[in-house]
């Protein structure tokens, strides 16, 4: 699918930011490269993809899980919290970019 410049940046904000989130480690195993795994559903709507701010690091395995199983059961599974994962991701990527 194609996606307008507006879209795009609704969704992953920039490709500067979607490399920092594939350069990062895996919430689950710390492997690398990893998906802009959209973890907690920011703005968007129905049938549409939430907003960067819902973002985490999963890599593709473990992004392919997260959505075979859901996310609560997820969530459980591997003891994660994907607000918290969220919100750090949030302010890892404002420090990283000084603002």
């Amino acid at each position: 699918m194609t996606r307008t410049a507006a879209e795009f940046a609704r969704i992953y904000h920039s490709l500067d930011r979607v490399d920092w989130i594939r350069a990062g480690n895996c919430e689950v195993c710390g492997a690398s490269p990893c998906d802009n795994a959209h973890l907690v559903r920011i703005g968007g709507g129905v049938g549409r993809k939430g907003g960067y701010r819902g973002i985490g690091r999963l890599c593709p395995r473990h992004h392919r899980e997260q959505h075979a199983i859901g996310s609560a059961s997820f969530q459980r599974k591997y003891g994660l919290d994907f607000v918290e994962i969220t919100e750090r991701t949030q302010r890892e990527w404002e420090a990283y970019v000084g603002e």
